[in-house]
């Protein structure tokens, strides 16, 4: 590691991948800074890709602990009513306690959802609802992300949905898109937002200046959204984080 990165991001990895095709990089809470590089590449570029991308890492990684703090300090309850901003719809909630030792959920056609079971248990009682939420987006979000991918003519591979804690989608090496399922609770356009965000993202695997501009040509308003996302977590509610 050269001396001006390790003054500048001390705890980056480096990771080589024999399918890689171009160099990337990519910050979480569990895994903190990463650089991708395929088998071929100088890494004595390294030091200059990370100058680069400093305000992009700083800002990045200042988000992700931002959030992860706020899920560690926010008190945990059971929700009695469920608002799928991106949808339009509002869900009552109401629990009923049974012998049954296992948690079910049931709806009706009045925007009722009834948890009953253990209902004691909250812990199962959260996790029923958010695999309910993420059933909710498998249905909704999939097909909306495939519209999407053909009106802006962005192929991408595979979909799926999952519950991260610190990030609203991601894009793979080869093009398989991951959606949180958490995205049904903010505002619709945001949602879409992030939709295409991801699918530049099977173009330009990074946030380069090529990126952004690919953003802007299929979002032009991008900049706002971009800055209304980062403040949508803060307005999640605390049971739908693991």
């Amino acid at each position: 590691m050269a001396k001006n990165a390790e003054i500048l991001f001390p705890d980056y990895t480096l990771k080589v991948s024999p399918r890689a095709r171009n160099v990337w990089i990519r910050v979480s809470v569990e895994k903190g800074i990463e650089v991708v590089v395929p088998r071929w590449y100088n890494r004595r570029g390294i030091p200059e890709l990370l100058r680069k991308e400093s305000d992009w890492i700083k800002q990045t990684s200042k988000r992700l602990k931002e959030e992860e703090n706020l899920i560690r300090e926010t008190p945990v309850q059971l929700p009695s009513r469920i608002h799928l901003r991106a949808l339009g719809e509002i869900w009552q909630v109401k629990y009923h306690k049974t012998s049954y030792p296992m948690i079910r959920i049931a709806h009706n056609y009045n925007s009722t959802l009834t948890v009953s079971g253990n209902i004691g248990n909250q812990a199962n009682c959260r996790e029923a609802l958010r695999e309910w939420l993420r059933r909710k987006a498998e249905v909704q979000m999939i097909p909306w992300l495939r519209r999407l991918s053909v009106k802006l003519r962005l192929p991408f591979n595979t979909a799926s949905v999952k519950g991260q804690n610190t990030i609203w989608a991601s894009c793979s090496r080869r093009k398989n898109i991951s959606v949180n399922y958490k995205l049904l609770m903010i505002p619709r356009e945001l949602v879409r937002y992030v939709l295409i965000h991801e699918l530049c993202h099977t173009v330009h695997l990074n946030h380069s200046n090529a990126f952004w501009a690919l953003v802007e040509r299929k979002e032009p308003d991008y900049l706002k959204f971009d800055r209304d996302l980062r403040e949508a977590w803060k307005s999640l509610p605390s049971w739908v984080h693991k």
